[in-house]
């Protein structure tokens, strides 16, 4: 169930600000002109979605208008109304639906900037409750659209028609029929009831005639539903002989599964049998391990025997000299051998670092200005398998060493500052790379901070629906006159990289930027508020605005407000004629100073 629990009117008759609290069932009394009919009318007007049957619940034949509730009508022939000049009305119904939990709530705005030129909005918010900040700003009601703007992230449904709005409460107070429309201020009409029935009648249903084609269809129906009945009856009893046949599966799979069980059972006592056989067998090869254990021992015996005679015969022989001279002898033998097979392998080794010396020696002597200790060592070294002194082969080999590392460091430091160069030049290749993609795809480089606030913001308008995307202001502009080129380059500067929205995104756009700037990720970037420039439709007269056009109105406007006092001048001489000037060549003339722009501000153009 959907229950009323709050009433929120605003400007509506004599109601200025007036929260009405519900509960279950209410009764409504009062005198005579006490507001009993106009809260009703409030209440039908949207729940109806029509202004069409006000004043019921009083007089069948009530004829109260919208602009009578919204302008307060009071009567007077000096002052109709008690409130004139553009008004903002609010009527909203909260309502809690129990099997949801939840609170919603279905109003309607009225903006009426004379009489009888009223416009109706119909809204629906899911899972709020009435509260003033809703519907004030400030202390002034707020308009339809200002209401749309501040509430837009609440607002689920908002219909712009009566039948788009009817189509809402349908939905939202579960599928009502076309009819309840009609009902409602049929059951405020009424007067006292004489007769049940005759106002069941005549207020709660609707006329209808007896049909009895309809009837007849229905009997119809009813023996084809009979008919369906005695197939569901023979289908079931066919179901039940189908039952049986599965009770018998279900006892034949348990028979299966206990053969099953039996066959295992079987299984397991033959591989019982198997294990003692085994076991029988392990016990017998212990036996036989044992019998090669004593063999095994005998043996050890024996050669422990043998072991000790041999030592015996080693130390009678340890005190014969000839054969220690000997035994010494044959050591001494083996160890020059041992030696000299060691020197070979020594001397392979070193022939063969000398003829890698020599191939190294070779590059190094093709070097423009090698040191002479080159050559010497070069010269030593092909006399090396000759006699040649050691100490002045070494004295020349340490000069060689100390001048390779001289040379090494040189190497390794002219080598580290190419690196340098070669990052900075493919760092500048890169920059200059995105540039001619850039131009090639007919797109400008902007500061990376333009580029980051008019993403975000591009983010954003794609993530909640808003159209069109933010642009930047140069994309929007047009020079009529090159011979201007310069000069509007170099007076907007950085004003060409300024973000430009609709005026009715501006606020969200500069939520976006805030955001960043909170984040400490974009600082200078600035975005055109182009609400209020209506008096900048033209440009004028003479002023460096008359050549720059834009197909965007808000654009325009914005280069009227700026550039419509900067001054064009012919000649320098005539720039402190004006408060703001500047000359084809770029010399600016503003408060009383003149200054030459530089050129590397407008040598690259962003206006087409």
């Amino acid at each position: 169930m959907k229950k009323l629990t709050r009433v929120k009117l605003i400007n509506w008759h004599r109601f200025t600000n007036t929260m009405i609290d519900l509960e279950n069932s209410v009764l409504i009394s009062g005198e005579n002109g006490a507001g009993k009919s106009t809260l009703l009318d409030a209440v039908q007007f949207v729940v109806t979605c029509s202004a069409n049957y006000f004043n019921k619940a009083a007089h069948e034949n009530g004829k109260r208008k919208l602009t009578g509730y919204i302008r307060c009508k009071t009567g007077r022939e000096n002052k109709p109304y008690e409130r004139t000049g553009e008004i903002s009305a609010h009527v909203a119904l909260e309502f809690y639906e129990e099997q949801r939990q939840k609170y919603f709530i279905v109003g309607a705005v009225v903006d009426s900037a004379s009489e009888g030129q009223e416009k109706t909005i119909r809204y629906l918010m899911d899972g709020e409750r009435l509260d003033d900040a809703l519907f004030f700003q400030g202390k002034i009601p707020k308009s339809i659209s200002q209401f749309r703007t501040s509430n837009g992230k609440k607002i689920k449904i908002w219909c712009t028609t009566e039948k788009d709005a009817k189509q809402m409460i349908k939905n939202r107070f579960g599928r009502l029929e076309d009819k309840f429309f009609k009902l409602i201020p049929k059951a405020m009409a009424f007067r006292p009831i004489d007769d049940i029935k005759d106002f069941v009648y005549s207020y709660v249903l609707d006329e209808k005639e007896v049909n009895i084609d309809i009837l007849r269809e229905n009997v119809r129906t009813y023996q084809d539903l009979q008919h369906t009945l005695d197939n569901i009856k023979l289908r079931m009893g066919r179901l039940e002989k189908i039952e049986g046949f599965h009770r018998q599966v279900e006892e034949g799979t348990q028979k299966d599964q206990m053969y099953e069980y039996f066959l295992d059972r079987i299984e397991a006592d033959i591989l019982t049998e198997e294990i003692k056989q085994l076991e029988s067998a392990i016990v017998h090869d212990n036996y036989r391990l044992e019998g090669w254990h004593q063999e095994i021992m005998a043996v050890r015996k024996e050669k422990s025997e043998r072991q000790t005679i041999r030592d015996n015969l080693y130390t009678e022989l340890a005190s014969d000299k000839d054969f220690i001279a000997r035994d010494e002898q044959t050591k001494k033998l083996q160890m020059l051998e041992e030696k000299q097979i060691q020197l070979f392998k020594e001397r392979e080794q070193l022939m063969e670092s000398v003829g890698r010396a020599k191939a190294e020696v070779n590059r190094l002597l093709k070097v423009p200005d090698a040191d002479d200790c080159i050559r010497d060592y070069s010269v030593q070294l092909g006399q090396l398998e000759k006699s040649v002194q050691v100490s002045e082969f070494k004295d020349t080999l340490l000069k060689v060493i100390s001048y390779k590392n001289q040379m090494s460091r040189k190497v390794y430091q002219r080598r580290a500052e190419l690196d340098l160069i070669i990052r900075e030049l493919a760092g500048e290749k890169k920059e200059w790379d995105l540039k001619i993609e850039n131009l090639m795809k007919k797109k400008l480089s902007y500061p990376e901070d333009v580029t980051r606030v008019i993403e975000a913001v591009r983010e954003e308008f794609v993530r909640i629906g808003r159209t069109p995307e933010p642009r930047v202001l140069c994309e929007m502009l047009e020079i009529t006159d090159d011979a201007w080129r310069n000069a509007v380059e170099g007076y907007l500067n950085t004003q060409r990289f300024y973000i430009l929205v609709e005026p009715d995104n501006f606020d969200i756009a500069l939520g976006t930027y805030d955001r960043l700037r909170r984040e400490k990720r974009t600082y200078g970037v600035g975005l055109i508020n182009t609400q209020n420039l209506d008096k900048y439709d033209t440009a004028p007269e003479g002023s460096l605005a008359t050549v720059v056009t834009s197909g965007n109105r808000y654009a325009k406007r914005y280069i009227n407000m700026v550039l419509g006092k900067v001054m064009m001048c012919d000649h320098y001489s005539h720039l402190k004629n004006y408060k703001t000037a500047i000359t084809k060549e770029c010399m600016r003339y503003q408060n009383h100073v003149a200054n030459a722009i530089k050129p590397a501000i407008f040598e690259t153009p962003y206006i087409v």
